[in-house]
């Protein structure tokens, strides 16, 4: 499921924070890249945002 940012960029949206976490934990080791995750603000769901 996919939601959009306001620069119309699409936003993966997670059912769930744990299936969000262990989302940015994969990226960590792959790219390095420390992402937090947030509650949505218009759906039910999480999102990802840098650090």
């Amino acid at each position: 499921m996919n939601t959009k940012s306001e620069n119309g960029a699409l936003k993966q949206l997670y059912v769930s924070r744990y299936q969000a976490q262990k989302r940015a934990d994969i990226l960590f080791k792959e790219n390095g890249v420390l992402l937090d995750v947030y509650s949505c603000p218009n759906q039910n769901g999480f999102h990802l945002t840098k650090k």
